[in-house]
């Protein structure tokens, strides 16, 4: 589907904020373009009509001559010179979780007075680079050597609707939690696809709801024999109550152990 008159202003409105900030702040040293690309949340910021928290720059292909021009030198300086750089509030070295455990991912160093964060990786291609991103809301990419802005139509319905859908599913990614919950903190939703609701977590959770209901099933006949005129009825069915209970609770805490496995 292409995109109608006022999304294409939003979208090139999106490329000429990119571009002046990258005048504006000097993001880019010296006009400095081989090997970056520029992606991420700000602009799904820009394109919500909201202020951004950082801008981040990527630079493939291990370029470090690159990176060392971008972070005026931090990257490769002594430890000493690297302390007195961040002394002065303008450079440091990220501690972000959401890249700890990427090992394509070398260093990310931020600027405090341009909000820049810059990124150098090891992939050696835009889209290899993208491929990496949890959500396809986050796959807006501007190539300033191209001066081209890369969006389809599924990542700007995603973000001018606020769903959350996945391009690379990193549950089990310390960060991941906490992206989740931010998002759908800011009232983001969460998209299910058919092939998420037929995984083997969906699966097995429906499996356990079954068998809830057979057990249920099950206590449920168990007391209606007891009813009879029989003798010991009211120990009986004592029993078969607690019976019932204790499997309501069974399956609740494996259903809530599962949930907190999965978030």
């Amino acid at each position: 589907m292409m995109f109608n008159a006022d999304e294409k202003f939003n979208i090139e409105n999106a490329k000429r904020e990119i571009k002046g900030y990258i005048n504006a702040r000097s993001l880019l040293w010296n006009g400095l373009t081989r090997n970056v690309v520029i992606a991420g949340g700000f602009f799904t910021s820009v394109l919500q009509n909201k202020s951004f928290k950082d801008i981040d720059i990527f630079v493939l292909n291990n370029d470090v001559d690159v990176y060392n021009h971008l972070t005026e030198g931090y990257h490769s300086a002594s430890a000493m010179v690297q302390v007195s750089m961040v002394e002065k509030g303008e450079w440091r070295r990220s501690e972000m979780m959401s890249y700890m455990h990427n090992t394509n991912i070398v260093d990310v160093i931020n600027n405090a007075k341009t909000d820049a964060q810059y990124i150098l990786t090891r992939y050696q291609t835009r889209e290899e680079l993208l491929a990496h991103f949890d959500y396809k809301h986050c796959k807006v990419s501007y190539v300033p050597e191209e001066d081209k802005l890369y969006i389809n139509r599924e990542t700007f319905d995603c973000i001018k609707n606020k769903i959350l859908k996945w391009n690379n599913k990193q549950l089990d990614q310390p960060n991941q939690i906490y992206r989740k919950s931010n998002f759908l903190n800011q009232g983001w939703v969460l998209e299910t696809d058919k092939k998420e609701e037929q995984s083997y977590g969906n699966i097995l959770m429906q499996s356990y709801a079954k068998l809830k209901e057979l057990k249920e099933e099950a206590a449920a006949k168990m007391l209606d024999a007891y009813e009879l005129p029989v003798g010991g009825f009211q120990s009986q069915k004592e029993y078969v109550d607690a019976f019932r209970q204790s499997q309501r609770e069974y399956a609740d805490a494996f259903y809530d152990e599962y949930l907190a496995k999965t978030k």
